[in-house]
């Protein structure tokens, strides 16, 4: 029966931990524009999120910086895998608006269809 029991512990922490690791493509450094239609995040497990810093060349995934051709030949791999792979872009609202459209037009261009962008609800003022 210790035996179990000492399983069933380590179980638990295992998931504990990867639980709190699951929201690690999330950039903390990038501040969502505010937007008054904003909806409650309803991403899938497994969606791909893309960083717009406010830098002049800040396109990151998983924490690497990729440059346009990283990025279409990255997603084009994706779409190779899976038609309907979610796409969420995460832009800082005082990024560079060409930075939003090279994302943008990598996702065309590769065929990705499934691509939000994410914003945050107004704010009071």
């Amino acid at each position: 029966m210790t035996p179990m029991i000492d399983m069933v512990f380590l179980l638990l922490i295992f998931f504990m931990f990867t639980a709190t690791f699951n929201d690690i493509n999330i950039d903390k450094a990038v501040s969502l524009p505010d937007a008054e239609a904003a909806q409650p995040d309803s991403r899938k497990p497994g969606t791909l999120v893309i960083n717009i810093h406010k830098d002049d060349d800040g396109i990151y995934m998983n924490g690497r910086h990729y440059s346009r051709d990283e990025l279409l030949a990255f997603l084009q791999s994706i779409r190779a895998k899976d038609a309907e792979h979610q796409i969420v872009i995460r832009g800082d609202g005082r990024a560079f608006h060409r930075n939003l459209i090279h994302v943008m037009e990598c996702c065309a261009m590769a065929g990705m269809l499934n691509v939000r962008v994410a914003v945050t609800k107004e704010r009071i003022k």
